[in-house]
């Protein structure tokens, strides 16, 4: 076996543990242990939390290197939670899944849906948009998402 498949093959399991602990957790410890593991990323990933602080900071050159770092880590953390959500939604129905959610304005596209016409929402990362996907199919006639691979396909096949 190569190292990257053995790289992805642990990357998965872990993956996999991590989803059957957060699981077993009722929605309020998921979510906080989400942001915990957001929070933690920082320190593992620390190419990848310095590159976040770098790009806050060239967007807000007038933030004080203090204000920047916070805003990059409540952004960390705030991953985190959605990621804790994420997990957490696996083990739910999608009913107690949208009794967690709250949508704004979208009364327009499910009427539209349910008379038939086509529409196109994209809400990228600005909000959790995986449960979003999870739920849409409970509220929309025809549904249809597209998204980017995940690099480990093993972990692209379990989300």
């Amino acid at each position: 076996m190569t190292a990257r498949k053995l790289k992805l093959r642990a990357e998965y399991a872990g993956l996999k543990l991590l989803f059957i602990l957060i699981g077993l957790l009722p929605w309020s410890l998921a979510v906080k242990c989400g942001e915990l593991l957001g929070f933690a990323m920082t320190k593992v990933i620390v190419k990848r939390f310095k590159r976040t602080i770098s790009d806050i900071h060239k967007a807000f050159p007038k933030k004080s290197k203090k204000e920047v770092n916070a805003i990059a880590l409540e952004s960390w953390r705030n991953i985190g939670r959605m990621a804790g959500e994420v997990i957490k939604a696996q083990t739910m129905s999608a009913d107690k899944i949208l009794e967690k959610l709250e949508f704004r304005n979208l009364d327009n596209m499910f009427q539209s849906n349910q008379r038939g016409e086509s529409g196109l929402l994209h809400i990228g990362h600005f909000t959790n948009w995986e449960l979003f996907g999870l739920v849409a199919t409970t509220k929309l006639k025809k549904a249809a998402f597209i998204a980017r691979p995940m690099s480990n396909p093993m972990v692209d096949e379990m989300l």
